[in-house]
C-alpha cells in the first residue's frame, strides 16, 4: 500500500487549503494538549492551566471578548458579570447614567424609589402601582377578580368574566372533551382534548407503543402507533421480511435467510424491492442473498430508511444515530434554534445531520461575527452559512480551512432575522459525530490589523483568517533572520522582484511555536508570479510550505509537498498585494530543529491568463475570462471527466472516489485537462465513454483505481508513473 500512501498523499498536497497537517507524513504528531503552554491547533490561547477566568478558558479558548464574563474587553465600557439593564452596565456593556433604582425619576420613568421590586407603590419598571388585575378587589375596567392572574377558573388572566372555560363539565368552543377537572390521563386531557386517539402527536396515550409526532412508518414508530418498529418485535415491520429472528429462516437483521434470490446477478429482479440491497450475491460465502456490497461504500443501498452498508452482514440499514445534541430539533431553517449575540452554542454534527440556527440582528451592533470552530485534524472541514431564512444564501464560508469558518456579518439589517446553517463538508466516518462550536459575537475577523477596530491587533494563522485581539502571542523565539519581526501579514517582509531573501525558520519544539514567517509582493494588472522557497539543507525531520494569500485572507495557492525547492508559478490574479506564508513543517515532535532557505518571487508584466491551463494551479479559480481567473461554477453537475475548480462543481450522485475522498482531481497543475470530476474504475472499460484510462492504484482492492486522463508525463499521474507509450499512468 506505499503506493496508494503515496498517491493520496500528493492528491491532497494539491486540493487542500488546510495546508500543513496534510501535506506531509505527520502521523507520528500528537494531538492538542489544553494546558501545556504551548499553543498548538485548536486553540485560541493556552497559558499552562485549565482553569477559566483567568484570560485563557478551560478550554484553551480567549476568554474577555464575551458581555457579561464580568472582563471589560477592548469593544465594552463596563461588564459587571450579567446582561441585565438597569444596573449601571447595559446588556450590552455601556454604561448607564441614568436608570431605575437610582432614587430618581429619569426618562419615561413614573417614579423612582431606589429599588427594583414590585408592590411598594412603585414597580420594578418605575411605574407607578395602583389597582391591578390580581389583587383581588374589582377595579377600573375589570369584571371580576380573583386575586390571582390564572385563567380557567371562571375569571380569566385579564379579570374577565369567563362564561365557560375546560373544567367546567360542559364541552364549550374548540373542547372536544371535558370532565370537570383539568387533569390529563383520564381519557380527557388537562386542555379537554380526547386522549388515546391522538397518534402522531408526540406524546404516547394510552394503547399506544410509541407516539414520534408523525404518522409515517419506516422512522422507528409505526403509521398507527401500535409499533417500534425494531426487529424481534413479533411485528413485520416497513423494511421486515419477516419477524421474529429465529436463526434458520429470518436472520437477526429480520429477513428472510432461504429463498431471497436464486441467481448471482447485480440488479437482480429477485431483490429490486428488498430493503437489503440490489445484489443478488454470496458476499464471499456460498449461500446467495440480496445484499450490499461496502467495497462500493453505501452505493448499493438506496431505499429510504436503509442508506448505510453494514459491511459485518453485507445489508443495507438505517442510518446510526449521530448529530445529537441539545439543539436536535434544529433540522431545518423553519425549525432553526435561537442563538443571542454573545453565546457560545457547543454542538456536533455528521454526515446525517442539518444544524441550523437563527438571530435577531441587534439594534446597535457592530462588527457583529459568527464564527463556527473545531479541533484541527487534518480531515475535518465544515462549511458555514447565513441565510435570509427563506432560502437565499446571503453570506457563506466554503473554505477548505480545517479548524474555523468565520463570517462577517457587514451590512445586516437591525431587527431583521437571520439563519445560519452549520454542514459538515468531510470529517470522521459515516454516521461519526465532528463536535464544533458556533459563536455569535461582536468581533471582528481579520488578516491584517487594519481589519480591526481602534488599536486592535491582527494575531497571524496559518490558515490566513484570525479574531482581532488587543495583544498577540509571543513568537517562537528562532529562526530569525533577515526579516526578523515578519511574523504577521502586517509585518510582512517586502519582496523585491529578483532579489532573493534568505531567512531563517524553526519548528520551535520543544517548548515554543513553530516559526511563522510572511512576506509581501504587489502585482498590478495582467502580471505573472514566479515565487520559489530553496530550503538551504535538507532536514529529515521535516520541510518548507508556501501559500499564498491576498489582501482579504483568502488562500490562492499553495506548494506544500515533500520536494525542495517549492515553487508556484500563476498568472491571472488581479491586481493587488499578496501575502506568503512559509512555515517549517515538522514531523518530529520532541527534537528542535531548524534551517535556512532563499525566497525569491520573479514578476513579470502581461497580460493575464489566456486559458484555463494558466489558471489551473490556483485554488478554486480554474477558469479563465478576460485575462483574470475566477471561480468556476459547475453548479455540482459535472460529470465524470469534466473540468472543476472544486468539489462543489462535481455531481455528488456520479462522481468520487474512495483513493481520494473527493470530488475533483488535479493531477498536473499545469494542465487544466487533468482539473476534473474524477470518479473509480477496475478497468478501462469503466473509464472509456469519458475519454480517460484507469490508473490502477491497488490491483489488491476494489474498485482498483481512477480515471485520469491521459498523460504525458509523470506530473499527469498524481504520484504514479507514465507510460507516454500509452498515455496511461502505472503503478
Amino acid at each position: 500500500m506505499k503506493t496508494q500512501h503515496i498517491f493520496r498523499f500528493f492528491i491532497i498536497a494539491i486540493v487542500t487549503v488546510g495546508l500543513f497537517s496534510s501535506c506531509d507524513d505527520d502521523s507520528s504528531q500528537p494531538g492538542s494538549v489544553c494546558g501545556n503552554g504551548i499553543l498548538e491547533d485548536g486553540e485560541q490561547c493556552d497559558d499552562g492551566n485549565t482553569l477559566g477566568s483567568d484570560g485563557c478558558s478551560t478550554n484553551c479558548f480567549l476568554e474577555g471578548l464575551i458581555c457579561g464574563d464580568g472582563i471589560v474587553s477592548i469593544s465594552e465600557e463596563c461588564d459587571d458579570g450579567n446582561n441585565f439593564d438597569g444596573d449601571g452596565c447595559s446588556a450590552t456593556c455601556t454604561n448607564e447614567t441614568a436608570y431605575c433604582g437610582d432614587g430618581v425619576v429619569n426618562g419615561t420613568e413614573q417614579c423612582d424609589d431606589g429599588n427594583n421590586v414590585s408592590d411598594d407603590g412603585c414597580s420594578a419598571t418605575c411605574m407607578n402601582e395602583g389597582p391591578y388585575c390580581g389583587d383581588g378587589v374589582v377595579n377600573g375596567t375589570e369584571q371580576c377578580d380573583d386575586g390571582n392572574n390564572v385563567s380557567g377558573d371562571g375569571c380569566s388572566a385579564t379579570c374577565m368574566n369567563e362564561t365557560t372555560y375546560c373544567g367546567d363539565g360542559v364541552v364549550n368552543g374548540t373542547e372536544q372533551c371535558d370532565d370537570g377537572n383539568n387533569v390529563s390521563g383520564d381519557g380527557c386531557s388537562a386542555t379537554c382534548m380526547n386522549e388515546g386517539t391522538s397518534c402522531g402527536d408526540g406524546t404516547v396515550d394510552f394503547g399506544e407503543e410509541c407516539d414520534d409526532g408523525n404518522n409515517i412508518s419506516g422512522d422507528g414508530c409505526s403509521a398507527d402507533c401500535q409499533s417500534d418498529e425494531s426487529c424481534g418485535n413479533y411485528i413485520v415491520d416497513v423494511g421486515e421480511q419477516c419477524d421474529p429472528p429465529n436463526g434458520t429462516s429470518c436472520d437477526s437483521s429480520c429477513h428472510s435467510i432461504a429463498g431471497e434470490c436464486d441467481q448471482a446477478d447485480t440488479y437482480d429482479t429477485d431483490c429490486s424491492d428488498a430493503t437489503t440491497g440490489q445484489w443478488c450475491w454470496s458476499g464471499g460465502g456460498s449461500t446467495l442473498f440480496c445484499g450490499c456490497d461496502p467495497d462500493f461504500d453505501n452505493d448499493d443501498c438506496w431505499l429510504t430508511g436503509y442508506e448505510v452498508c453494514n459491511p459485518a452482514t453485507n445489508r443495507c440499514e438505517p442510518a446510526p444515530p449521530c448529530g445529537i445534541d441539545s439543539y436536535e430539533s434544529n433540522e431545518d431553517e423553519a425549525s432553526a434554534a435561537l442563538v443571542l449575540v454573545g453565546d457560545n452554542v457547543s454542538a456536533v454534527t455528521c454526515s446525517d445531520d442539518d444544524d441550523w440556527y437563527q438571530f435577531v440582528a441587534p439594534a446597535d451592533a457592530t462588527n457583529l461575527i459568527i464564527g463556527a470552530f473545531w479541533v484541527d485534524d487534518g480531515g475535518t472541514d465544515m462549511d458555514l452559512y447565513v441565510t435570509d431564512c427563506a432560502g437565499g444564501v446571503l453570506f457563506s464560508g466554503e473554505t477548505e480551512e480545517v479548524d474555523n469558518e468565520i463570517l462577517n456579518l457587514d451590512g445586516i439589517t437591525p431587527g431583521v432575522t437571520y439563519c445560519v446553517y452549520v454542514s459538515l463538508y468531510s470529517g470522521p466516518v459515516y454516521g461519526t459525530d465532528a463536535v464544533y462550536e458556533l459563536l455569535l459575537r461582536e468581533d471582528k475577523a481579520c488578516f491584517l490589523d487594519s481589519d480591526c477596530p481602534g488599536t486592535g491587533i491582527c494575531p497571524a494563522t496559518a490558515n490566513g483568517m484570525a479574531l482581532c485581539a488587543n495583544s498577540v502571542q509571543g513568537t517562537a523565539g528562532c529562526g530569525d533572520d533577515v526579516a526578523g519581526d515578519n511574523d504577521r501579514p502586517s509585518l510582512a517582509q517586502v519582496l523585491v522582484s529578483g532579489v532573493t531573501v534568505t531567512e531563517g525558520s524553526c519548528d520551535g519544539n520543544p517548548s515554543n511555536p513553530a516559526d511563522l514567517d510572511w512576506f509581501m509582493f504587489t502585482l498590478n494588472a495582467g502580471d505573472a508570479f514566479d515565487l520559489t522557497v530553496d530550503q538551504a539543507s535538507g532536514m529529515a525531520a521535516g520541510d518548507m510550505d508556501v501559500v499564498v494569500f491576498d489582501a482579504s485572507g483568502l488562500a490562492w495557492a499553495v506548494a506544500a509537498t515533500v520536494n525542495n525547492p517549492e515553487i508556484i508559478s500563476a498568472t491571472g490574479l488581479p491586481a493587488g498585494d499578496y501575502y506568503v506564508a512559509v512555515v517549517y513543517y515538522d514531523n518530529d515532535t520532541l527534537t528542535p530543529a531548524s534551517t535556512s532557505y532563499d525566497i525569491t518571487v520573479v514578476i513579470t508584466s502581461g497580460t493575464g491568463c489566456v486559458d484555463r491551463d494558466d489558471c489551473s494551479a490556483l485554488l478554486g479559480h480554474g477558469e479563465c475570462n478576460a485575462g483574470l481567473c475566477e471561480d468556476f461554477d459547475g453548479a455540482a453537475s459535472q460529470g465524470p471527466g469534466e473540468f472543476c475548480d472544486n468539489d462543489e462543481d462535481c455531481d455528488p450522485a456520479s462522481t468520487g472516489s474512495s483513493f481520494i475522498s473527493a470530488l475533483c482531481f488535479t493531477a498536473d497543475p499545469t494542465r487544466a485537462s487533468d482539473n476534473v470530476c474524477v470518479v473509480d474504475c477496475d478497468t478501462d472499460t469503466d473509464c472509456a465513454s469519458y475519454g480517460m484510462h484507469c490508473a490502477i492504484v491497488d490491483p489488491g482492492y476494489t474498485p482498483a483505481g481512477i480515471c485520469l486522463a491521459p498523460c504525458t508525463s509523470d506530473d499527469g499521474c498524481g504520484g504514479l508513473t507514465c507510460n507516454t507509450g500509452t498515455g496511461i499512468c502505472e503503478l
